[in-house]
């Protein structure tokens, strides 16, 4: 196998996983903002 061929797949992988956290954050914000979810309706680490 050559890097090449292990390396595209990693950083395709890679840039997928950054477009989608930042996507999500976009969301998240902009229904912060519309007021339609609530801080409190955001588990961050606490069970559900």
């Amino acid at each position: 196998m050559s890097l090449q061929s292990i390396l595209v797949p990693l950083f395709v992988q890679t840039g997928l996983a950054f477009f989608l956290i930042i996507w999500m954050a976009k969301e998240r914000t902009a229904l912060l903002q519309l007021r339609e979810v609530k801080w409190q309706g955001i588990a961050l680490r606490q069970k559900a």
